[in-house]
């Protein structure tokens, strides 16, 4: 008999508690993480200054202050060219991208990164601005190419991009919509289509051919589009904002418009955190998950009392892995998680905005493990496999495993709450739970196991 179980960590060291890791009395704003070579990218606040900083595979903490390379300063701010400094990948290595000030007009600068010395310089000039600029991570490409939406404010702009190495050559694409995104490891990006007689629907651009494919042609309100790699499926999935209050995610299933696989909710109905803000997919050991932010309200903007979550895709909400990733305050503003894998677990970075409107970067660590999430086999059980039944529950869940005689135990809410710890019992009571969905975590040692539990 094979029991199918939530198991997201092992032999590991879980935090359970976010941290601020940037300093008192300062905003370190949109912390961008480049995976691949432990760093994380953000900017200052006022100053514009834009700083790299080493990143501890193991903690996900900064490995000194988290100013260890200067990049530059007087970087365009945020809320004009709503995104911080952005890094861009090619067979070359890698550089980073950000906005700042040509001859008075905001356009996209490249810093090239060799040791501790850069080489910054504006890649594109003129009386028009040009915003919010992304970057490819393609490590096969030769050259990276550069999106921004091109026009005096970016909800008045145009999809324009540029390769680095033929900055002049400026191909326009479309209006500007909330959420174009590159998809790593190609040269094309998805965005909502904004005009002619496919607006409002899903299409992915190749720079490489210039063509536009149309991907959807249903009726719901699409935002904040984002294209990934699935590993489940072996293929790109595009993911959106639908309607404000889901996820929809899309397959390529050989039709003429791709299939909408699965619609992600919020938690249950009755919790008032229902919109969804930034989106982003992640892979770990194989499996994806991703990141957001939930708001009480439906709207545009990133600072309004938000809550940060990570999920994976399973349609049914009785079966997903869904954690709330911050320090659990109320009223509390949180913005555009991104994600880290680490050594042995994911690490969600998001800004959260305290009370004197500073921008303070958090880091939480997830539980979510790099190297283990499995099928267990009930008749060979080792001492990090265990079987939880009943679950659905209704007062007791019992515990079944082998080899494993010295553990603690705690059951949190789906906010992350602590609701009851246990020392080496193998029955515990439930009973006096609201019904709902709950996270158990067992300890032994270095090793931590992370399973959902439903009350009913």
């Amino acid at each position: 008999m094979v029991w199918i179980i939530v198991l997201f960590s092992s032999t590991l060291v879980y935090s359970q508690d976010a941290q601020k890791i940037s300093p008192d009395g300062v905003s370190w704003i949109d912390p961008e993480l480049l995976q691949s070579y432990n760093k994380i990218a953000f900017q200052v606040g006022g100053s514009g200054i834009i700083w790299i900083s080493d990143i501890d595979p193991l903690s996900g903490l900064f490995v000194n202050n988290g100013t260890d390379l200067f990049i530059d300063t007087g970087a365009t701010p945020l809320t004009t060219s709503k995104n911080g400094p952005e890094f861009g990948i090619s067979a070359n290595g890698w550089s980073v991208f950000y906005t700042k000030s040509n001859d008075g007009i905001p356009q996209p600068w490249r810093a090239i990164v060799n040791g501790t010395t850069v080489t910054n310089a504006p890649l594109t000039s003129g009386a028009v601005p040009r915003l919010s600029t992304l970057a490819t991570k393609d490590s096969n490409a030769t050259s990276i190419k550069i999106l921004y939406g091109k026009g005096a404010t970016l909800n008045n702009s145009e999809i324009s991009w540029i390769d680095e190495n033929n900055p002049s050559v400026e191909v326009v694409v479309d209006s500007l919509d909330e959420g174009v995104r590159w998809i790593d490891e190609t040269h094309s990006f998805v965005y909502t289509k904004q005009t002619g007689v496919n607006a409002g629907q899903l299409a992915i651009y190749n720079t490489n051919t210039s063509s536009e494919t149309i991907i959807t042609n249903d009726t719901d309100k699409k935002t904040y589009s984002y294209g990934w790699f699935a590993p489940e499926y072996n293929e790109i999935l595009v993911l959106c904002i639908v309607n404000d209050s889901t996820l929809g995610i899309y397959k390529n299933n050989g039709n003429t418009y791709w299939d909408r696989i699965a619609t992600l909710e919020a938690p249950p109905a009755a919790y008032p955190f229902r919109f969804f803000g930034s989106p982003e997919p992640f892979v770990a050991n194989g499996k994806t998950y991703v990141s957001f932010v939930l708001k009480t309200v439906s709207t545009t903007s990133s600072y309004v009392d938000a809550e940060v979550w990570v999920m994976d895709l399973e349609p049914n909400i009785n079966n997903r892995f869904m954690l709330r990733c911050d320090d659990g305050l109320p009223n509390t503003k949180r913005t555009d998680p991104e994600s880290y894998i680490g050594t042995n677990e994911v690490f969600i970075y998001y800004n959260q905005i305290n009370g004197l409107g500073e921008f303070e970067i958090w880091r939480y660590a997830t539980g979510i493990s790099t190297s283990t999430s499995t099928t267990i086999d009930i008749g060979t059980p080792t001492s990090s496999q265990i079987i939880i039944y009943p679950n659905p529950t209704t007062n007791f869940i019992n515990l079944k495993f082998e080899n494993l005689t010295a553990f603690e135990g705690a059951i949190y809410d789906f906010n992350g709450r602590h609701i009851k710890a246990f020392v080496n019992k193998k029955e515990i009571y439930v009973g006096d739970l609201t019904n709902g969905i709950y996270i158990l975590k067992i300890n032994s040692g270095d090793i931590t196991l992370i399973y959902k539990i439903i009350k009913e």
